[in-house]
């Protein structure tokens, strides 16, 4: 299942987005994000996440939930060069784009 919301303004994902455990493919690039939840790590089936060109500062631990994550686009946000170590660090079978 793939879910496209690139380019809708959504400043925050609710809790109840990690309700959509059977996607494989979430694009929410090209919107406000600076929020976003824990309940991310239900993705447990996503292979690839888009959420380049937010607000986001911080991607929570429990992300790492999203065991079959294979391309994460976080590129164009507002992630200190420390946090982007530690979002590599939860992922390191994935290509990770900063």
């Amino acid at each position: 299942m793939y879910l496209n919301l690139s380019r809708n303004k959504i400043e925050k994902l609710e809790n109840n987005i990690g309700n959509l455990t059977e996607l494989k493919e979430f694009n929410v690039s090209d919107n406000k994000i600076y929020s976003v939840t824990k309940s991310i790590g239900n993705f447990s089936k996503l292979e690839i996440l888009n959420m380049s060109d937010n607000e986001i500062i911080l991607i929570p631990q429990q992300a790492t939930g999203m065991v079959n994550l294979k391309e994460f686009y976080l590129s164009n946000n507002k992630l200190k060069d420390s946090r982007k170590k530690l979002i590599k660090s939860y992922f390191p079978d994935s290509k990770v784009y900063l």
